[in-house]
């Protein structure tokens, strides 16, 4: 998805890549036609048969997939409105868990079956002991893990079934022939790649609480303070097991990465630097800005990190800003209690009166004014600002409240009578800004299983290719 819907510049290359084998596809059905079987139909407990319906199950998973990534296109062309599934990644994992529940149990079964029949008594005797073991393994695993899911207890059971059936065949039916077992080595490591998957991702551990003390969830509705953290630059915070500090930003070409300082802590106190991440947000006014991860690998868990909100309109240096001058006001809309950040301080609106000296002002009877009562408060004490919302004569003029040492201006410039809002407008000193991010961290326990999966499918893929061409060859 991040490649098909940013523009890389690689548009070519993927319409290349998708026709290849849209036309290879057409091409070999075709070629071959006249070798597809016209009458006879396999046996119901024939291999052929169920890898027809193993093929069947991966083409109706990839048409979901397909057809809810590509909702924006139908919308498009028919006029829909329909919006994406908020929680994205339980909404695909309820339709894609089943599928992937199929396609291992039909990969432990799938070698068992002969060519054009199969013997039921004898197919059971061969797969009972592999089923026996699995399930054995399975309910182990799944109590030592705690699976409060029962479809997680199902997809461990077609895991380590897929794996422990492969491993039999190549055992008991190749008599260990590794040259011809290339298809059960490939079974066994996609086996073991869906095993990291469920386990690794159930069991996952959200380390990014908020701990800075501001509320990252006034930044909108998809933030949250129990797995984001909010980082100032320079500021180190504790997170999970480790203290963390953002050390700042830099550019390379249309890439943005955020060095993040992992630390753990000394017994005297003092801190010990462990790793750095650098995840980083990748550009595009056309499209969209997409983030993309860091991740620390390690023996039994990755450190996965992901930034989900920075400033990415200011990318210069303020250290040779005047340190006198203020940026430009930032207007923001308040209720009563709400609150609001600033560099340096945390900003709440207390309430609203009209206890105003008038004659300081030089206002009349019948003119208005209200004072916002706010209260700021840094790390070392609890200020208050007063901004003023002032008609004199019909026409609005406010006066501004400053905090100098903290180098904060208010305005305050209107008031809905309806809503019971007000708006403020913050100034802030150019030497007072210092950059901040909001970024996820989890945790990924045993997640070496997916990748060594991986690598065992890969082996188990050239493996059988390797036999395929040899055959061909003979």
């Amino acid at each position: 998805s991040v490649h098909a819907f940013t523009d890389l510049g690689m548009s070519g290359q993927l319409l290349i890549y998708l026709f290849f084998f849209l036309f290879l596809g057409i091409f070999l059905v075709a070629k071959n036609w006249k070798f597809f079987p016209k009458e006879k139909e396999e046996g119901l407990w024939s291999r052929e048969f169920w890898m027809f319906i193993g093929a069947i199950v991966l083409l109706v998973s990839s048409f979901q997939i397909m057809f809810y990534t590509s909702m924006p296109v139908w919308n498009k062309l028919f006029s829909l409105n329909k919006a994406p599934a908020k929680d994205v990644i339980n909404f695909y994992n309820s339709w894609q868990l089943p599928f992937a529940f199929m396609i291992l149990m039909l990969i432990g079964v799938g070698q068992f079956f002969k060519y054009k029949d199969t013997d039921m008594k004898v197919f059971i005797k061969k797969i009972s002991i592999s089923l026996i073991i699995s399930l054995g393994l399975a309910v182990l695993i799944a109590y030592s893990l705690n699976f409060t899911k029962p479809f997680y207890a199902f997809f461990l059971f077609s895991g380590i079934f897929a794996a422990t059936a492969n491993a039999d065949y190549m055992v008991r039916v190749l008599k260990g022939n590794i040259k011809k077992a290339g298809a059960s080595i490939a079974h066994i490591g996609f086996a073991l790649m869906m095993l990291g998957v469920l386990i690794s991702t159930s069991k996952k551990d959200v380390i990014s609480q908020n701990t800075s003390g501001k509320n990252i969830e006034s930044l909108g509705e998809k933030f949250s303070n129990n797995d984001n953290i909010l980082l100032t630059q320079g500021d180190t915070l504790p997170m999970g097991r480790y203290f963390v500090t953002y050390i700042g930003k830099r550019v390379k070409g249309i890439n943005i990465y955020f060095d993040v300082n992992y630390f753990t802590k000394n017994t005297d106190g003092s801190y010990k630097k462990e790793f750095s991440l650098a995840p980083l947000v990748q550009t595009n006014p056309r499209m969209g800005n997409v983030a993309e991860p860091d991740t620390r690998h390690f023996g039994t868990f990755d450190v996965y990190t992901h930034v989900t909100y920075a400033d990415l309109g200011n990318l210069k240096d303020n250290t040779t800003a005047n340190k006198d001058e203020y940026t430009e006001a930032k207007n923001y809309s308040l209720k009563k209690g709400d609150t609001l950040f600033s560099s340096n301080a945390i900003i709440i609106f207390d309430s609203l009166s009209t206890n105003v000296d008038k004659a300081k002002y030089n206002l009349v009877k019948n003119d208005i004014a209200v004072k916002a009562h706010l209260r700021v408060v840094d790390i070392t004490k609890k200020q208050e600002a007063t901004p003023i919302f002032i008609i004199h004569d019909n026409i609005i003029q406010p006066v501004a409240a400053r905090i100098d040492d903290l180098g904060l201006e208010f305005i305050f410039s209107k008031i809905n009578t309806q809503t019971g809002k007000i708006d403020i407008s913050l100034k802030e000193k150019k030497s007072n800004i210092r950059d901040f991010i909001v970024m996820q961290a989890m945790i990924f326990p045993y997640i070496n299983i997916l990748w060594i999966g991986c690598v065992i499918m890969v082996i188990g893929t050239v493996l059988a290719i390797i036999e395929m061409v040899r055959k061909l060859i003979k």
